[in-house]
């Protein structure tokens, strides 16, 4: 999909109202420079002032209709309707990363998650425009989770790794300047486990928006738990 460019949309205004009678005079020069040019070169035999006036009509239309191609592709432009949306994990950016307390070994390098309890997931939208069917991606490896909110579906797993995928659908939009608060990731259920160089990556998506996959900077320790 064609991004617009974003240096545009400070300037969507003062664009429009500079440009809007710049056109408007464009548009009405055609036909008046082609009638200037007929009444100073108005031909005496009827033959000739048909070809004459074939011929500037002529000119006349490729005038407009290239006005008008100028015109759309302006429209396009300045009608940049894409949201932009962000993700806070546990209330920072994901390049702020998130720590892991782990506990007792379980086996082949796993441990028991003791902290936090769960992780939370949050959409901010910080342009005007609504942020329709937003979808969120977490991509796990080297950790396993279960007993979460059903909300977050599983759509990989392997014996080591585990990515879900939490989907609004239709009915959810993330609001221009508004915020979005996802189902948390409840990390406390017996079962779960990390190692210590288990890694996330998250991804999001909405209609006319995507936000690549994002490495988040996993810190993990293990302190003695009883």
């Amino acid at each position: 999909m064609l991004r617009r460019p974003k240096w545009l949309h400070w300037r969507r205004g003062y664009v429009r109202r500079l440009w809007s009678g710049l056109f408007a005079g464009l548009i009405l020069a055609g036909p008046i420079v082609g009638i200037v040019y007929l009444w100073a070169n108005w031909p005496a035999r009827g033959t000739d002032q048909l070809a004459a006036v074939g011929v500037v009509a002529t000119v006349v239309t490729v005038w407009l209709a290239g006005i008008a191609a100028i015109v759309a592709l302006l429209a396009y432009l300045l009608a940049d309707e894409s949201p932009d949306l962000a993700i806070l994990i546990n209330g920072a950016a994901p390049a702020d990363g998130l720590e892991i307390l782990l506990g007792n070994h379980l086996s082949q390098g796993r441990h028991e998650i003791v902290a936090p309890p769960q992780i939370t997931f949050k959409l901010e939208n910080s342009s005007k425009f609504s942020a329709r069917n937003p979808v969120v991606e977490l991509a796990f490896t080297d950790f396993y989770v279960q007993g979460f909110d059903a909300r977050w579906q599983v759509f990989r797993q392997t014996a080591d790794d585990i990515s879900l995928q939490w989907s609004g659908g239709a009915d959810i939009s993330v609001h221009g300047q508004g915020r979005f608060l996802l189902p948390s990731l409840s990390l406390g259920a017996t079962g779960s486990w990390a190692r210590l160089e288990m890694t996330l990556t998250v991804e999001v998506f909405a209609d006319g928006f995507h936000l690549k996959p994002q490495r988040v900077p996993v810190s993990t320790q293990v302190i003695s738990h009883p």
